[in-house]
């Protein structure tokens, strides 16, 4: 129950479990409103004295359990105004609410001036930098614009003339810019509809995260193109190896967003159906396809990939993860768990929320750190542009057709020899990022209803 989870939040008895504070303050609007939540956190601090109390029973309970219970209240109070606040909680009824709360709590001026000045948000953004929260430092990141004007070098540039642990470094950063605007507010977004439970249009943006997915998908079109761009097939050759070179770059950067967005297009069907052109790639340059293919495989829930994050998280080391896993964690967690238990909408599922709460912690641990290489602006500015003039993915397709024309239906091995099962599964010319989440939860699913079963 509502009342049990507060209970715990605010009991001093209960040690300092700070992990469960944030996750309670970050899900709480997803079973209670901020209303209700200040009533609850009212009868906790005006507790009642048990009966029969001497007048030494009753010093030592108020010392012991009255008064620390009250000092939590009142941290858990500060804590939400100035880490965890949302501008849509703000409501004339909470105002109100509020200023009650100062009377009857007795609250100092300096508690009770913090949340009239927090009440008076209405831009979620603002709020966070005024009061650098964890998400103000992804506020701040800047993303790289787009040249007004393309420079002389820009223009002279030939992508097999830069080196791949070169061209990888500046990519690196570039997706680095992206990750590390994704806070904890766009994750939850993904997990619940905030449009609902604040009754309003945009109440909540995941834009970031959208933004984010849209440079991995620019990327996986980028890889694609230069492939198919060359003419002849010994130069497609030399694309493939020069792609797969960068993708092993990107892995030793611990960069696996952009190393799956390179084996995306790699994989993709207007590249793994050019028979001819695989046909001449070295096998020491599709073994390790393979094993950077293999590694990015849904086909075992990602195991040794999550591993790897598991090691670094550890290591502090610099990283920027698919996040297409982590977006199916959520969505999966979120639809394949009822938010209440045994159909009682008086008991919270509050193992849901803190299984959301984790995996947003590991993205947003992530996304915190930066990595050190320098920007080269010149070859910023011409992946950018690259990047935002590619073809359509018919035109793709329509380019892979005249290097390699269809065979007839009879005698059609479109595949080649080096596309594995799980490849085929990631190719096409969709969003890699929707085609693995749909594989994914359908995987999930699957193995949660035998679960059951059994």
């Amino acid at each position: 129950m509502v009342e049990g989870l507060v209970a715990k939040l605010v009991d001093p008895f209960i040690s300092d479990d700070k992990e469960y504070i944030k996750c309670f303050l970050l899900t709480f609007i997803t079973f209670v409103t901020p209303v209700r939540l200040f009533d609850l956190l009212e009868q906790k601090y005006n507790l009642e004295m048990p009966e029969g109390l001497s007048y030494e029973e009753y010093k030592v309970w108020t010392d012991k359990r009255k008064k620390p219970q009250q000092e939590k209240i009142m941290e858990v109070i500060r804590l939400l105004f100035t880490k965890f606040w949302n501008v849509n909680y703000r409501s004339s009824l909470l105002e109100e609410k509020w200023d009650s709360m100062i009377t009857e709590m007795s609250i100092n001026e300096e508690l009770s001036q913090l949340g009239r000045k927090v009440l008076s948000f209405t831009d979620q953004n603002e709020y966070a930098l005024a009061f650098n929260t964890e998400d103000a430092a992804h506020i701040k990141v800047v993303v790289t614009p787009l040249p007004v004007a393309l420079s002389n070098e820009v223009k002279k540039i030939r992508m097999h003339s830069i080196e791949t642990s070169v061209l990888a470094e500046q990519l690196t950063l570039l997706q680095s810019e992206f990750f590390r605007r994704i806070c904890s507010v766009d994750l939850i977004g993904r997990s619940y509809n905030f449009n609902k439970i604040f009754g309003k249009r945009n109440a909540l943006s995941t834009k970031n995260i959208s933004n984010f997915v849209h440079n991995c998908n620019q990327i996986t079109k980028f890889t694609i193109y230069m492939i198919l761009r060359q003419s002849q097939v010994i130069d497609r050759v030399v694309s493939i190896k020069y792609f797969v070179n960068l993708a092993e770059s990107l892995l030793e950067m611990n960069n696996f967003s952009t190393m799956t967005a390179v084996i995306s297009g790699l994989g993709s069907i207007s590249v793994s159906r050019l028979k001819a052109t695989w046909s001449l790639v070295p096998k020491q340059t599709l073994n390790s396809y393979n094993k950077m293919d293999e590694l990015m495989s849904i086909g075992k829930n990602y195991n040794e990939y999550r591993n790897i994050l598991r090691f670094l998280a550890d290591d502090e080391d610099p990283c920027i993860p698919f996040l297409g896993m982590y977006l199916s964690d959520l969505r999966f967690t979120t639809d394949g768990n009822p938010d209440h238990l045994h159909g009682d909408k008086k008991l919270v599922n509050f193992s849901k929320r803190a299984s959301i709460y984790r995996i947003i912690r590991e993205v947003t641990q992530f996304s915190c750190r930066e990595y050190s290489y320098t920007k080269n602006q010149v070859l910023m500015d011409y992946l950018q542009v690259m990047m935002k003039n590619i073809p359509e993915d018919e035109v793709l397709y329509q380019m892979s057709l005249r290097w390699e024309p269809r065979v007839s239906l009879m005698g059609d091995t479109q595949n080649s020899q080096h596309s594995s099962h799980n490849r085929k599964t990631r190719s096409g010319n969709s969003s890699v990022f929707s085609r693995v989440t749909k594989k994914m939860s359908s995987t999930q699913l699957t193995t949660s209803k035998s679960q059951k079963k059994n």
